[in-house]
């Protein structure tokens, strides 16, 4: 059966000869709760929240533990704003690929919670825009990393790289590391060795993370032709892929121990540790559950490292 979905309020249609959207195929997931629930699930807040958290985390490393409250709410509000107005123009963007992945159909836009795509593109570019312009008022650098961020996460990486590279999330993980810089730069220290280390690890870490969803999903994905790594090398050259980033992750991570002294030294070995192992595994180990394990763990890792950093820096600024 062919399907032909007109999404009104953007002038854009989509024609396929292949099977019905999922999402025209299940019930939405947002029946029954507030209006604001599709917006609000629009925005990310999950990855939000860990872009926060790296971003402040780079603010108190470079600041020494040092810097003004008021410097740090600033950040925060600004980092959400651009961050949520990006994913939002991610979901605008990827909503053709959405309707017709089962991770992902029950999104807004494909499921029809949110009826006008439109809604989500204006939203997006209103967040994004506000975000950098209360940015600008204090703090260029800051302004230009976020803006940066919003530029190489909704444009180049999901417009482009996305649909055609199986590393575009290679360069797709610079988004991440601006924050970290954005951090940084509200600290009036943009290229702080401490931020730039950080940053780096970010962008070590971001193709690991993704390409072991990856290897969970690898059906979802091939329903939408993503040319992702398992599906263009393999899932065995994914997988010493995913090893070699992880080493090389957890080699930033203790070429950091100068800067934030013995305690850290001890939280980045020990968990850098936990995690090559677990990654020096998977080649060996096919089960979808491993790679699954592997992905979460690597969220663990990244939040422990940033943590440590943060409560060492916070520790010495005291």
């Amino acid at each position: 059966m062919t399907w032909a979905a007109d999404i009104k309020g953007d002038g854009m249609s989509y024609y396929d000869s292949r099977p019905a959207p999922l999402a025209l195929q299940a019930g939405s997931s947002f029946r029954g709760r507030t209006l604001l629930a599709p917006y609000l699930t629009l925005l990310k807040l999950r990855i939000v929240a860990l872009l926060l958290f790296t971003a402040i985390a780079g603010a108190v490393a470079a600041s020494g533990g040092k810097l003004p409250a008021a410097d740090l709410l600033l950040l925060g509000l600004c980092t959400v704003l651009a961050s949520g107005g990006s994913a939002a123009l991610n979901h605008y963007f990827d909503r053709d690929m959405d309707a017709r992945m089962r991770r992902t159909c029950e999104r807004p836009l494909p499921s029809g919670a949110i009826r006008r795509p439109t809604n989500a593109l204006w939203l997006g570019l209103a967040l994004i825009a506000g975000g950098i312009a209360l940015a600008a008022t204090r703090n260029v650098a800051m302004a230009a990393c976020l803006l940066g961020g919003a530029v190489v996460y909704a444009g180049i990486y999901t417009c482009w790289l996305k649909r055609r590279s199986p590393f575009g999330i290679v360069i797709g993980g610079l988004s991440g590391s601006l924050a970290v810089l954005a951090g940084a730069a509200a600290a009036g220290r943009p290229l702080a060795p401490s931020g730039l280390l950080l940053a780096l690890l970010v962008f070590l870490w971001t193709p690991a993370h993704f390409w072991s969803l990856a290897l969970v999903y690898a059906d979802d994905y091939g329903r939408v032709d993503l040319p992702t790594l398992p599906a263009v090398y393999g899932a065995p050259a994914t997988r010493w892929a995913i090893l070699i980033h992880i080493a090389t992750t957890v080699a930033c991570s203790i070429a950091l121990i100068p800067a934030f002294g013995p305690l850290f030294g001890l939280v980045a070995i020990a968990s850098g540790g936990l995690f090559l192992w677990k990654g020096a595994r998977l080649p060996f180990q096919h089960e979808t559950a491993r790679a699954w394990t592997l992905f979460k763990l690597s969220g663990v890792y990244l939040g422990v490292i940033f943590m440590a950093a943060l409560a060492v820096s916070c520790w010495h600024g005291g």
